[in-house]
């Protein structure tokens, strides 16, 4: 699983790469489809994965608003700052953890497990977004190819 949550963070890293080339306009122009804009796409992926491990850790998830991302620098920022601590839960992640129970919202409850599974897909989910609104803006998308990215090593 640590492996998916590093394609992710690389994957992502790109895609903030990529997003240089766009005018801040192309950036947070609405769009048909997924969040609704490349940069709102990009906060709601940060967000989402930071939230979720907040609350595997019993802390609050209290988020940045979007409407306080005014760059793409902003994002990278706010990036950087909730990365820390999502990188320091997966790199401590323990299998004893797979079969623990989240009992937040109704039953049937999840496991760990599932909900840090569900966090990968959330984001290869995303960036295929970004990836369909990168041909309609005829701009070659960031690869989602996993081979050959070293993420073993």
């Amino acid at each position: 699983m640590q492996i998916f949550f590093r394609y992710n963070w690389q994957v992502r890293q790109q895609w903030f790469d990529w997003c240089e080339q766009l005018t801040h306009q192309a950036l947070f122009e609405e769009r048909v489809g997924g969040v609704g804009s490349i940069a709102k796409t990009l906060h709601h992926i940060i967000d989402v994965e930071w939230s979720w491990i907040r609350r595997l850790q019993g802390k609050s998830d209290q988020e940045l608003p979007f409407s306080s991302i005014q760059s793409l620098a902003d994002l990278r920022k706010l990036n950087c700052s909730y990365h820390k601590e999502v990188e320091y839960f997966v790199d401590r992640w323990q299998p004893s953890y797979e079969n623990d129970v989240y009992k937040e919202g109704q039953p049937p409850y999840d496991t760990w497990g599932i909900v840090m599974r569900h966090l990968v897909a959330h984001e290869i989910h995303h960036i295929g977004q970004l990836s369909v609104w990168a041909r309609a803006l005829q701009l070659e998308p960031i690869s989602a190819n996993v081979i050959g990215r070293g993420l073993e090593a």
